[in-house]
């Protein structure tokens, strides 16, 4: 079996890359050494992702945002980068702005990482 491209990994990206290549025409073989059962119903991990509208923007493009659950979403108003260490600068603190534009309520969505991978 020949293949253009052989990607590592069943995460979120490598999943959403297996699609854009696939839909682009490449022949894609994705390899993961997670059994196939655990891959089609992936279990809570505890991690999440935060998306940007961009990333939201392609998985609707996927048709995989409508398959993660309304409940599994979480408007990000704010974000706070910290070092983590006592005594360090203050964190740097990203919010949104008053003049957003219209239809643009958070800064990004929070989701389940294995919502996403269910998804996709």
């Amino acid at each position: 079996m020949t293949r253009d491209v052989v990607i590592a990994g069943a995460g979120p990206v490598g999943l959403a890359l297996a699609l854009s290549l696939d839909d682009a025409g490449f022949g894609v073989t994705l390899v993961d050494p997670t059994p196939e059962h655990a891959l089609a119903n992936p279990a809570f991990d505890g991690r999440e992702i935060a998306l940007t509208h961009h990333a939201v923007a392609q998985l609707r493009a996927f048709g995989a945002w409508d398959d993660i659950p309304d409940v599994g979403k979480s408007p990000l108003r704010e974000a706070r980068v910290e070092t983590g260490r006592d005594g360090a600068r203050q964190p740097l603190i990203f919010d949104l702005p008053d003049d957003t534009p219209d239809g643009v309520e958070a800064l990004g969505t929070l989701v389940s990482n294995h919502m996403i991978r269910k998804a996709l």
